[in-house]
């Protein structure tokens, strides 16, 4: 459970960064500047809101182009049918 409540303060969080995005600013997801743990849950939560198809196609394109890192650990955990935990680049 403790997980689930972790999970639901970060969504209520980036609800709450996301609250004045018009839909073109889409290179604010990367989340560099948060520890690995917080920075790959967010990613999860993104990438789960794209796999369900709430985002539009042309979006998702965007979202991938505008955040390299993001993009990067999506391949790599998401799409790839042996996910890699790293890539070096």
């Amino acid at each position: 459970m403790e997980n689930e409540e972790q999970l639901r303060k970060l969504l209520a969080e980036m609800q709450q960064e996301t609250s004045s995005v018009k839909g073109d600013e889409f290179g604010l997801f990367d989340y560099n500047d948060l520890d690995r743990e917080t920075q790959e849950a967010k990613w999860q939560i993104i990438a789960y809101i794209m796999d369900m198809g709430k985002i539009q196609s042309e979006d998702v394109a965007m979202i991938l182009k505008n955040n390299p890192w993001f993009n990067d650990w999506y391949c790599r955990t998401v799409l790839s049918d042996k996910p890699v935990s790293e890539t070096y680049h």
